[in-house]
């Protein structure tokens, strides 16, 4: 067998570089500028387009190719690690002897797959393995191997058993006779042939050749051939392809018709007197037909750089179903280097070089293949070829160029035509649980059939017009489709924002919508029927939902006279899957159909987490899906007081937005979102705003004790007033004093099992100034501001206040009895945040608002003065009024409320002692005092809210600690003649509550 090539000339690696873009500088550096030369340089690839396949990450990785040629040098670097361990040589006794003598297998290898790596050329699958089978050329005596005469077909034979899954053949026998016997003798017989001829004579038998071929296309390999490079020389046998390119167009009705001759026997091959042809009426042929290989295998001619038909190159003549173009160079034009025209690619030696020919042509296309291949993994050898001769570029007649230019750019994108005579009426393709797209538009006149698991997606306006029917798997349609679809059992059809030219049928499952949790819409300008077994599958994403949308517009259909637009449901199931099982808010549409629907469906499944809901289908014109209330209550669901409180006033206002968003939620969801809506803080932060505010009424009964002399009194910084001026005094001075005060500290509330745990923050600055009134008593006015921050994290809620204080206080002393008493009122400025967070609804809600405070207090002790210390019991009373401003926080489930009050009365009776600490280098005095706190009504603090369209309802906060503990300690220290330290504590504690209090300070008298 003859190699297919011409002008085949070897050069060096430093000529070629130069030829390559001038690249010796930077042939060894893998950059992207040297791998964009290197495709440049491969021009090959730009012709077929091969870098669309490129960027969408195709290059022929995991697929093994087969070349069938002379032998590999598997040491290039162009393939290194890429050379299959089952390479093997049909030509030597040493099957692991693949050397290639002449370059021509290096050669094609190169330009199927050399890699890229920014040197020499790239192969069109630089990513492919490939099996160098050694089958072309002269046989070593004792070499034979396989069940078959020709090396060749031992090769195709030995390929389809290991895994190939393309085959290049750049191989056949030459035309004959040739003009010339040698390179110096002319051939005095040579004469154009009037046809093809056909060998059947030992060692080159078509018969032979057959049945490898049938062998290999039945272990599912793509099989290209080249086509023949004789045109020069027998224009008349190279108007088709010779060798293995010709088989399917051997038949009984050929060979009698003189489409071609076989040839038999013959004593001088170049001498055509010699011939010895078949007699084509002889019985023997009656059954002879090969033409079942048409569509199993691909010849391929070759074009020049100009995209030609190179003048070497066969035609693909009355082949032209399974014939195509490709680049295989030709002769150099005038100006023209042979390194211009024809095509490089790797040699032996780590070498590169020119060669043309259709063997260079059909690599290209077996490249290709390669990649096509990785791209569509399921697709059969068959389906692969129909793909690449579908997809062909036409460049020019049939006879010549067969289909056209070789696509690979567009056959990357699928399929393009449905139902070539070659191939059938159907695209019958199994997806075998791949998942794959076909960008592509489809036209023709046959249709598409789609089995198998895997999800195929069809993304082109699809104008085929033999119908599409799934029975596997999944189809999703993300462009047009112009005739019917039927989806049967077991199968999925998914679309968004596509169009259906034509009826709809299913058994199986109807899906709009691009995937599960993706809503989207489905046109069908026909018909729908849903069969009783079928399943209408929707999703649903907040008030968002798949459709179906079924209209008349005759004018986009084949049959414009056939009113349509209708939907026929058959009680098949409906599947209705929430986005985290939850329920729309409101009805939704989920079938449109412009003249109709007749019919329901027979069942509902849904994956709604709610217990308070159930779907329910509304039928006319379209098919509406609601959620409406099952009989369960929300009150039902609740597990306290202010669950209930908040359940049982949406109970009673059904379809209200905030009972919209609550009965759409799980049982626990429920209680979780009856917590968020209940507004605890509003509530609670009045038990903390109330304790906060013994701060004021204790820094002035602190002062009257320290102008009186009480035990535990702290010692504030005054200034007296004399007829001097001012001077700094005793804090027990008779005269007229101003005095400081700053407090600071934290607290906690437990949480009661209705209402959460509550932190608080307070602190503040407050002053006054008091003088003496008779003997022994004292009264005086004070001012300041505080603040505080009340936290419920556990609701997500958080208020800040603000205060302005302002008061006036009373005292004396009657012997041992002291008395002390105070008024004080506090303009208070809040704000509150809450966040709501619970499935389908997020928001930060806000309020502000004001609010008052007024306290009255009153104390009774008894003073004991020993000499080392003082001690003195004590009994207080103090009533706190507190009222809040209305507010609305807004939003969609925001809270609003009208002004309200609170009350309550607390008594404190405990013990006050202090001493001096006389052995300590500095004077210093230690202070306590114990006492237990009493709560007189008031304890538990409510609030009443309302939502929006809903009955208000009362939250109940936590209560105020009805007995608790206090403790209090200071150390004062006198740092400096004029200036004395305190640091103090404060704390209450109680089984449920703790606050503490801290205080440092520097008094300094002026």
């Amino acid at each position: 067998m003859n190699v297919f090539e011409t002008l085949s000339k070897g050069v060096s690696s430093a000529a070629i570089c130069a030829c390559i873009a001038t690249l010796p500088g930077n042939l060894h550096a893998q950059t992207e500028e040297a791998y964009r030369l290197e495709f440049d340089a491969s021009w090959y690839l730009s012709a077929i387009n091969a870098e669309a396949a490129y960027k969408r990450g195709y290059d022929g990785r995991g697929i093994l190719v087969a070349v069938v040629d002379s032998g590999l040098d598997i040491h290039h670097p162009e393939f290194f690690g890429r050379i299959s361990p089952l390479s093997y040589s049909f030509l030597d006794i040493d099957p692991l002897n693949v050397f290639d003598p002449d370059g021509h297998g290096t050669h094609v290898a190169g330009i199927i797959g050399a890699a890229r790596n920014g040197i020499g050329n790239m192969g069109v699958a630089y990513g492919a393995e490939l099996m160098a089978l050694k089958a072309i050329g002269d046989a070593e005596p004792g070499s034979e191997k396989g069940p078959f005469v020709s090396p060749d077909n031992n090769a195709l034979f030995y390929a389809a058993s290991n895994g190939a899954k393309v085959i290049n053949g750049s191989y056949g026998p030459p035309a004959f006779p040739s003009p010339d016997l040698d390179d110096e003798n002319e051939n005095p017989n040579y004469r154009v042939m009037p046809r093809p001829i056909v060998q059947s004579m030992e060692g080159t038998d078509y018969r032979e050749d057959a049945v490898a071929v049938s062998a290999a296309a039945n272990a599912d390999v793509v099989l290209v051939f080249a086509a023949g490079n004789e045109f020069e020389e027998q224009p008349d046998q190279a108007a088709n392809p010779t060798g293995i390119g010709f088989l399917p167009l051997i038949t009984a009705e050929n060979l009698r018709a003189g489409v071609f001759d076989i040839l038999i026997d013959a004593t001088d091959i170049d001498d055509p007197d010699t011939y010895d042809y078949a007699d084509p009426l002889d019985p023997e042929f009656d059954d002879l037909d090969l033409s079942d290989l048409a569509g199993s295998l691909i010849a391929v001619v070759a074009t020049g750089r100009d995209g030609t038909i190179a003048g070497y190159s066969n035609r693909c003549g009355l082949a032209w179903q399974w014939c195509l173009a490709a680049p295989g160079g030709d002769s150099p034009k005038p100006g023209q280097t042979i390194e211009y025209s024809a095509i490089i690619s790797t040699l032996p030696g780590g070498n590169y070089g020119p060669k043309a020919g259709t063997s260079m042509a059909s690599p290209v296309v077996a490249g290709g293949a390669a990649v096509l291949r990785q791209a569509f993994p399921y697709m059969t050898a068959r389906q692969i070829i129909e793909l690449i001769l579908t997809t062909a570029r036409p460049i020019g007649p049939q006879e010549i160029y067969g289909r056209g230019m070789f696509d690979l750019g567009r056959a990357v994108l699928g399929p393009k035509y449905f139902g070539d005579p070659l191939f059938g009426p159907t695209f019958d393709v199994n997806t075998r649980g791949y998942n794959s797209v076909w960008e592509g538009d489809i036209s023709g006149p046959g249709g598409l059939i789609k089995r198998g698991a895997g999800n195929l997606i069809l993304l082109g306006v699809n104008t085929y017009s033999g119908g599409t029917r799934v029975f596997g798997g999944e189809l999703t349609l993300l462009g047009s489709l112009g005739s019917d679809v039927e989806v049967l059992t077991g199968a999925t059809l998914r679309g968004d924002r596509s169009m259906i030219a034509g009826d709809l049928t299913t058994s199986g499952t109807l899906a709009p919508g691009i995937a599960d949790g993706y809503v989207g819409e489905m046109l069908v300008n026909g018909d729908v029927s849903l069969s009783a077994a079928s399943t209408y599958r929707i999703d649903v994403a907040g008030d968002l939902a798949d459709q179906l949308n079924v209209m008349d517009m005759p004018q986009l259909r084949e049959d414009p006279d056939t009113q349509k637009g209708s939907v026929t449901l058959e009680s098949g199931t409906i599947d209705i899957r929430l986005k985290d099982g939850l329920a729309p808010l409101v009805p939704l549409d989920i079938i449109t159909a412009q003249n109709g629907v007749s019919g329901t469906f027979g069942s509902i499944t849904t994956n709604s987490i709610s217990p308070f809901l159930d779907p329910y289908l509304f039928y006319g014109d379209a098919v509406t899906l609601s959620f409406v209330p099952n009989g369960t209550t929300l009150a039902s669901a609740a597990t306290s007081p202010n669950q209930s409180a908040v359940a049982n006033a949406l109970d009673h206002a059904p379809y209200a937005t905030a009972w919209k968003h609550v009965s759409r939620q799980s049982l626990d969801g429920a209680r979780k979102a009856f917590d968020q809506l209940s507004g605890e803080i509003y509530a609670t932060q009045k038990t903390a705003i109330v304790e906060g505010s013994r701060n004021v009424r204790d820094a002035a009964n602190d002062r009257l004790r320290s102008a009186t002399g009480g035990a535990g009194a702290l010692s504030l910084p005054i200034l007296a007033y004399g007829p001097d001026g001012t001077e700094a005094s005793p804090s027990n001075s008779e005269r007229f004093t101003v005095w400081s005060a700053a407090y600071g500290g934290w607290g906690h509330l437990d949480a009661d099992g209705n209402a959460a745990a509550l932190e608080s923050g307070s602190g503040g600055f407050l002053m006054g100034g008091d003088l003496p009134v008779g003997d022994g008593w004292r009264v005086g006015m004070l001012t300041g501001m505080g603040w505080g921050d009340y936290s419920v994290d556990d609701r997500s809620s958080t208020t800040d206040m603000k205060g302005y204080h302002l008061g006036l206080y009373g005292g004396g002393v009657l012997n041992a009895l002291g008395l002390r008493a105070g008024l004080a009122y506090s303009w208070l400025n809040l704000e509150t945040w809450r966040k709501i967070d619970f499935p389908g609804l997020k928001e930060q809600l806000n309020a502000e608002y004001h609010g008052g405070l007024f306290q009255a207090f009153g104390e009774v002790s008894w003073k004991v003065d020993k000499e080392e210390f003082k001690f003195e019991p004590f009994v207080n009373l103090a009533h706190v009024t507190l009222r809040t401003g209305a507010f609305s926080e807004g939003g969609t489930v925001g809270l609003s409320s009208q002004r309200e009050t609170f009350n309550t009365t607390s008594a404190t009776t405990g013990l006050r002692a202090s001493m001096e600490l006389e052995k300590l280098p500095v004077p210093a005095k230690l202070n306590a005092s114990v006492g237990w706190r009493h709560a007189l009504g008031g304890k538990s603090p409510t609030s009443e809210l309302k939502l929006d369209g809903v009955p208000s309802f009362t939250t109940t906060g936590l209560p105020r600690v009805r007995n608790e503990a206090v403790l209090g300690v200071r150390l004062d220290l006198g740092v400096a003649e004029r200036a004395t330290m305190s640091v103090s504590y404060n704390g209450s504690f109680s089984a449920d509550a703790r606050t503490n209090t801290f205080d440092a300070r520097l008094k300094i008298r002026f």
